[in-house]
């Protein structure tokens, strides 16, 4: 009797559940934007300008020609400057707008 209940139990646990299947696909999901895509428009490329050239990064030094270096090498002096030109992230995003914008190409 006792081995009879087991059996009960354990045999419907064993069962393979069948789940909802996608048999045929209407649409295609859209792909995510990758990370080095821009969502900055041209309202916040401008503030990036004027922080650049006019704002907190010309406090310290002139502005340096942004074509100078390519926004690989930008990274790491942005990541340097950016905290000391005391930015907050709207200022960070503009700022990081117009550099990669107007960086060299290559």
């Amino acid at each position: 009797m006792v081995l009879a209940a087991v059996l009960l139990t354990t045999i419907p646990a064993c069962h393979r559940k069948s789940g909802p299947q996608i048999t045929d696909r209407t649409d295609i999901p859209a792909r995510p934007m990758p990370a080095t895509t821009s969502m900055a428009g041209a309202a916040d490329i401008e503030a990036g300008k004027q922080i650049y050239t006019v704002g907190k990064c010309t406090k310290c030094h002139e502005a340096k020609p942004v074509d100078n270096w390519t926004a690989e090498q930008w990274k790491p002096i942005l990541k340097s400057m950016i905290p000391k030109a005391k930015l907050d992230s709207l200022q960070r995003a503009q700022v990081t707008a117009y550099v990669n914008l107007h960086a060299r190409k290559g």
